[in-house]
């Protein structure tokens, strides 16, 4: 799954929604595209058991 958004503000706080939501889908991960001020941002936010097993 991915998302766009053009979010200007840094603290936004919907990276929080989106692992929430991500918390409670089968995904195991989702890929967001924030294009906001001549600024492009790549984000991954990964499923919390996802992220326990990469730091494994």
């Amino acid at each position: 799954m991915f998302q766009i958004t053009a979010i200007t503000k840094t603290n936004s706080g919907y990276a929080s929604h989106l692992q929430r939501l991500l918390s409670i889908s089968p995904l195991r991960q989702l890929h967001w595209v924030n294009i906001a001020r001549h600024h492009v941002q790549f984000i991954t936010i990964r499923h919390e058991a996802e992220r326990s097993n990469a730091e494994k």
